[in-house]
């Protein structure tokens, strides 16, 4: 209804969907995808590795770019490295000749 009870030919916007545009559903997108498994031990070969390498953590920590803490967490099982502190520590283990305890 316009004003003053005359009624309106404009019509009433959409609703907006989640995505901003009115109407339309939202797309949904899989960005992941499971191209490689991590390797349910790895906590054991990190500690594995340092035996082997007689590294301390902290030293393994700033080879890798990063925190001892963190490092504790992936020895522990409450995290794991992302690709970039991945991709670091199978250098690291190969120039010290180990690079066989992490991959299979």
């Amino acid at each position: 209804m316009g004003r003053a009870g005359q009624s309106s030919s404009v019509p009433e916007p959409a609703p907006f969907g989640s995505n901003g545009v009115a109407g339309m559903p939202r797309q949904r997108i899989n960005y992941f995808r499971d191209t490689y498994v991590f390797p349910q031990d790895f906590p054991q070969r990190l500690v594995r590795f340092k035996e082997e390498s007689d590294l301390p953590w902290a030293e393994i920590a700033r080879c890798l770019g990063t925190y001892p803490h963190t490092v504790w967490r992936w020895k522990e099982g409450l995290g794991r490295p992302n690709a970039q502190h991945m991709m670091a520590l199978l250098k690291l283990a190969d120039d010290h000749g180990l690079g066989h305890l992490f991959t299979d």
